[in-house]
């Protein structure tokens, strides 16, 4: 687990020519990450498993010191990971070959608010994501490393400026 707090003072409109001391915001951000992982390394064994499991927030707030309009943005991730190694063929220690399979899933979320209201220049919104994915490993005498994968995605969108959900997926 790891917790950080940053605190600023920045110009709420840099678009501006003249900055003066109440052109000046008192911004605070928060940073958690939370992340447990279970890995099974030892190389005798020829299948390794690993799995992730992680928790990522951001949050900011702005505060204008002009008339203390507060804005507040909560952004946040959170995910899955699976990932093994399977050796299928180790001659020696110059030569083997191996597959890594694996899948991936997270949801992404962001929120905005100013003073209890919208946010309209930072939309509220989701993403849902899951991978899939291949890949071979082909390794002689530690000089030549040849890999080789394939990997499928999905997403999902769905927020206040999205009609509706949108999908995609794609190879790669």
């Amino acid at each position: 687990a790891e917790e950080q707090t940053k605190d600023s003072a920045t110009p709420f409109n840099p678009t501006g020519d003249v900055f003066t001391p109440r052109d000046v915001a008192e911004q605070t951000e928060e940073f958690r990450n939370l992340r447990g992982q279970y890995k099974l390394t030892h190389r005798s064994y020829r299948y390794r498993p690993e799995v992730t499991i992680y928790n990522a927030q951001t949050e900011m707030q702005r505060v204008r010191r002009v008339d203390g309009r507060t804005d507040n943005r909560v952004m946040s991730t959170t995910g899955f990971v699976y990932h093994s190694t399977l050796d299928l063929l180790r001659s020696s220690q110059n030569f083997h070959l191996d597959l890594q399979p694996g899948f991936e899933i997270y949801r992404d979320s962001s929120e905005g608010k100013r003073d209890d209201g919208e946010l309209s220049n930072f939309p509220d919104g989701e993403s849902f994501h899951q991978g899939v994915y291949l890949q071979g490993n082909l390794v002689y005498h530690d000089w030549l490393w040849v890999q080789t994968g394939a990997r499928y995605d999905e997403v999902e969108l769905s927020g206040r400026s999205i009609d509706g959900e949108r999908k995609s997926s794609g190879f790669s």
